[in-house]
């Protein structure tokens, strides 16, 4: 049985240096109304909501704790990704193609709350939060290094492949 599956609305706030004051829920209230709207839909025709949120970058441990209710998880079956609203995408695909789901909203958000070298040194160094030398791009770059020596593709293979993604995005 093959099904058909669409982004029918979508809703994103804007980035505004007044909105630094608004809070999270806020936040996830206010994108959640929004592609509910651009989609002519109301939450009650909502059947799941995924939710994706990466904790160190809102500074808040368990950060979709709180999210369920602005997003309109309310009575609904509710996932939780913590990582990118891209994984939540997927997850929403395969809620669809499962049958869980007929209509599922995709709720993710990042609310950076400083320093994103600092903030990725935590999951290094999360006690003293002294400089650290690993961080996201350090380890990024050792693990890219590591591929290469086992492999041996070089930068020109990595760029075309960089080439190739932004042909196709």
């Amino acid at each position: 049985m093959s099904k058909n599956v669409a982004i029918i609305g979508i809703g994103q706030t804007t980035y505004e240096k007044r909105k630094l004051k608004q809070n999270r829920e806020e936040t996830i209230f206010e994108a959640a109304t929004k592609a509910l709207a651009d989609a002519g839909i109301s939450r009650e025709q909502v059947d799941s909501v995924v939710l994706a949120a990466y904790d160190l970058a809102d500074g808040v441990a368990i950060a979709s704790a709180t999210s369920a209710a602005p997003a309109g998880a309310h009575n609904k079956d509710e996932t939780r990704l913590s990582d990118d609203g891209a994984f939540a995408a997927c997850m929403a695909y395969m809620e669809i193609m499962s049958g869980l789901s007929n209509i599922t909203l995709v709720v993710a958000w990042h609310k950076n709350c400083g320093d994103w070298n600092l903030i990725t040194n935590l999951s290094f160094e999360p006690f003293c939060q002294r400089p650290f030398a690993l961080n996201q791009v350090t380890t990024d770059a050792m693990q890219v290094v590591k591929l290469m020596e086992k492999y041996g593709f070089t930068e020109e293979h990595a760029a075309k492949v960089i080439v190739r993604n932004r042909l196709n995005a």
